[in-house]
């Protein structure tokens, strides 16, 4: 049914994860009783990085928002500074190269390709530092989806990752503005509901459908 098949894709994932998590020298291991809050946080990353993809250059969504990694909002000159880039030659860049990179992309055109943008600046961060950010943002957002969500912590590791991957596609607030009925079937824990007012405009098939499935296992 329903909830073996989204079983056996965690466990593809988990298992995806874990491998790539190995070659970049981090420990991400499948457990044996996914249950814990670290387990969701394994899902989603592996369902954003299938659906958004991971980009090593600052880029511009289709919004103009300047971004890198995972989705990573790279909102100011100043927090383009905060991050470690190395230039073309594999060199740490200095605060004004990476100052003027975050210039330079920011005046582009929005929603290029990613090739396009790696064509305006050499600048790249490394997969270890994307896979901290993801983590980093998936913490912040948590705390969002707790004050939306009071019982967040007591969900089953589907939902809590169906709940994040969609707060990332569209917001936090969002969320509680354009997907009010089915924040309301999630307090409810009336998951098939929830699974059927969970699509999303603008997103594929693939990852609304995945979320769905998400949403009924639960």
């Amino acid at each position: 049914g329903s909830r073996q098949q989204i079983h056996g894709l965690y466990q593809q994932l988990l298992r995806a994860l874990a491998l790539r998590g190995r070659a970049l020298g981090i420990s991400i291991e499948p457990p044996e009783q996914p249950v814990s809050p670290t387990n969701a946080h394994v899902l989603v990353k592996a369902l954003l990085q299938q659906s958004e993809g991971s980009t090593q250059c600052m880029y511009q969504d289709p919004t103009g928002n300047v971004l890198v990694g995972i989705g990573h909002a790279v909102t100011s000159v100043e927090e383009a500074q905060e991050l470690l880039f190395l230039d073309g030659d594999g060199k740490v860049a200095t605060p004004d190269v990476i100052g003027a990179a975050f210039k330079r992309v920011s005046e582009e055109p929005p929603g290029r390709s990613d090739p396009y943008y790696a064509g305006v600046s050499s600048l790249r961060i490394a997969d270890e530092q994307i896979l901290v950010l993801l983590e980093s943002d998936i913490l912040k957002m948590e705390g969002h989806l707790r004050r939306i969500f009071p019982d967040y912590d007591a969900y089953p590791v589907p939902g809590r990752a169906a709940l994040l991957d969609i707060a990332f596609s569209v917001g936090a607030s969002g969320l509680e503005m354009w997907f009010a009925q089915m924040t309301s079937a999630v307090k409810e824990r009336d998951w098939p509901r929830a699974a059927q007012l969970s699509r999303r405009k603008g997103v594929g098939d693939a990852r609304n459908h995945a979320v769905a499935e998400m949403l009924e296992s639960c």
